[in-house]
């Protein structure tokens, strides 16, 4: 299981997972998602800079979590993937949900454009 660490930056909520994501890692990143939303977040960063994601990871288990997220009026971008792990999010049926950043910078600029920095 991937080791997950959640902080805030002003009104941001960045997710960072460290390790292989398995099933079990995808259903905690779930109910963090949802916990985050119910706190009332509409502003989350995921960084993917490191796990590795399986071929076979479930990942549509989280298809649902993010769908509710952006319909409540929260914007998700990841940052720091690589380009494999990119390739394995694009086959998933909610990419469509995300913004994609090469840096966790440009991810923060675009979920909060009147920061500094």
């Amino acid at each position: 299981m991937a080791e997950l660490s959640c902080t805030q930056e002003g009104d941001i909520d960045l997710i960072r997972l460290t390790g292989v994501i398995d099933t079990e890692t995808l259903m905690v990143l779930r109910q963090t998602i949802s916990t985050l939303r119910q706190q009332g977040c509409k502003k989350i960063v995921w960084l993917g800079n490191d796990i590795q994601i399986p071929a076979d990871a479930r990942l549509e288990l989280l298809e649902g979590s993010w769908r509710i997220f952006r319909n409540m009026g929260g914007k998700i971008a990841l940052a720091e993937f690589s380009e494999p792990h990119l390739r394995i999010l694009e086959r998933t049926s909610w990419h469509k949900y995300l913004n994609i950043f090469k840096t966790g910078m440009e991810a923060k600029a675009f979920l909060d454009p009147q920061s500094k920095g």
